[in-house]
């Protein structure tokens, strides 16, 4: 009887393992359903958001794509750009081969490459007083490369010649940059030697060429273009700084004229080419977030490996594996176009304070789905804040070189500094300029009596702290915690109480010319 009932029970308990594997089956299959529909729901709604910011661009009359932003080509005759690239490799096939020699010749050269900042310690001033007859030499080298950036300064339109594929970014941006930062400093240094052998209208005339060439490389619309063309325009203003005390004015000799110098105040004030050219970098910055989320989007990459390389296809399984985050893809690209457009927008401001007040709230990166949805934003929030910070810098040293030549002509005209920069309007100045880090419109601030006498903005933190500077390596540091532009010369140094390990005294010595 016993193994009947058994024999019984064997059928009563499949049914059951079966009925409860139905049921898991049943509800992995409503989760599997829920989750796709979910799915779908959010894929619905992030290419709703997305589909609303593009069409709010297109309203605007707006480059949305990457290759949107190619304009139309531009004869080499009336190309700026045409010109500073074969300036830049005239540097790299004339230049740089003496610069070489010449730091083979010093004890200590300063890194790997052996000669990165010989031109910068020209420029300084003690490689340029000890070593005459080099510098002398280096610039005849120079010569063709200083026509061309002086042809280059009267062609208003600088196109780079950029392939506008997604592919070929990096590959056509970085070979530009790296040789007109060479190229400005080797205008600098022709700025300084002329004002050494009192040439100075020479001097302004390439420091004209200088801000010419910042302008032209502030054209590519990316922000590593930016931050070059401000490095390029500082390199600059710092020349004017150093120069400005001693400058000879006057119709006598080789004296700067005063229309020269009054035409470098027009160029220095006038700085809507510069807003227009950091707003087409965030638009590109815009452009190219979105190619990069849309390629993710439909899994593809958009990367070259290398010039001449073409792009690898992505393995079907790895399509398949990244269908699912395509959501996730559309909400980052969302967040990193408005972003984006934030920055563009603070780029037509005429302060710090302005534009911070149109910036976004950056992401909470301790939240999962900040870090999900705006993981673009998280990573590029803060360089794109560091990056605004540098070109208001630009513009506050921008605004304080032509406030310093102005108060030079002052001083020429009256036999001393002005008190009050109210007294340069409106002879010398339209108006006093305003402070780009103040947000209460207050003008830039002038220490005219002080132990150095100069010019301040407050700053990044907006807090006026009286034109204080502080020493970094023995050197000022001249925009923290104010920025401050010097009138007597060049800024205060403080001799370091011993050598910094691996750093000897700069300018090294010298073995005998070959």
């Amino acid at each position: 009887m016993s193994g009947n009932e058994t024999e019984a029970e064997k059928p009563e308990a499949t049914r059951k393992k079966w009925s409860w594997k139905k049921r898991i089956g049943a509800g992995f299959l409503v989760l599997l359903a829920l989750l796709a529909a979910g799915w779908a729901a959010l894929d619905i709604y992030a290419n709703s958001l997305l589909q609303r910011e593009l069409d709010a661009i297109t309203a605007r009359g707006e480059p949305v794509r990457w290759e949107d932003l190619a304009g139309s080509p531009v004869p080499d005759e009336q190309n700026a750009a045409w010109l500073y690239k074969q300036a830049g490799e005239k540097y790299q096939a004339e230049i740089r081969p003496w610069l070489i020699d010449f730091s083979e010749r010093l004890k200590e050269p300063r890194n790997e490459e052996g000669f990165y900042g010989i031109t910068h310690g020209f420029c300084e001033g003690e490689l340029r007083k000890k070593y005459p007859k080099e510098v002398k030499e280096l610039l005849s080298h120079g010569e063709e490369i200083l026509a061309l950036c002086r042809r280059a300064r009267d062609l208003p339109q600088a196109d780079w010649g950029l392939a506008f594929t997604t592919s070929q970014i990096m590959n056509d941006f970085l070979p530009n940059l790296s040789p007109q930062r060479r190229v400005a400093e080797l205008l600098s240094l022709a700025a300084y030697a002329a004002h050494d052998r009192k040439d100075d209208a020479t001097a302004i005339e390439c420091i004209l060429d200088g801000v010419a060439q910042g302008r032209a490389i502030g054209k590519m619309p990316v922000l590593t273009g930016q931050l070059v063309a401000h490095t390029v325009d500082r390199l600059h203003h710092s020349q004017i700084e150093v120069i400005a005390p001693t400058l000879a004015v006057g119709e006598d000799g080789s004296n700067a004229t005063r229309e020269q110098v009054k035409g470098l105040i027009v160029e220095l004030l006038d700085e809507q080419p510069i807003r227009d050219n950091m707003k087409t970098a965030f638009v590109g910055e815009r452009c190219f977030s979105h190619a990069l989320c849309e390629g993710l989007r439909q899994g593809d990459t958009i990367w070259a490996e290398s010039e001449g390389v073409p792009v690898k296809e992505v393995p079907w399984w790895l399509r398949i594996l990244n269908y699912p985050l395509r959501p996730v893809w559309t909400l980052n690209s969302v967040h990193a176009m408005r972003m984006d457009n934030a920055f563009a927008q603070g780029a037509e401001e005429a302060s710090y304070p302005a534009a911070k007040a149109k910036f976004p709230i950056a992401p909470d990166p301790e939240r999962l789905l900040g870090r999900i949805t705006a993981f673009f934003c998280n990573v590029w929030y803060p360089s794109f804040d560091a990056a605004f910070v540098y070109y208001c810098r630009s513009i506050a040293s921008r605004r304080m070189a032509a406030v310093a030549l102005a108060i030079r002509l002052y001083e020429i005209d009256h036999g001393n500094r002005p008190a009050d920069l109210s007294e340069l309007v409106p002879d010398y100045l339209p108006a006093v300029p305003e402070d780009p880090f103040a947000d209460d419109g207050r003008m830039i601030s002038y220490l005219p009596v002080a132990e150095y006498p100069r010019l301040y903005s407050v700053g990044q933190d907006g807090r006026d702290d009286g034109g204080k500077y502080q020493y970094d390596y023995g050197d000022v540091n001249q925009y923290e915690p104010d920025v401050s532009f010097f009138l007597s010369g060049k800024p205060p140094k403080r001799v370091p109480e011993k050598s910094l390990p691996g750093e000897p005294p700069w300018p090294h010595p010298i073995a005998p010319s070959k």
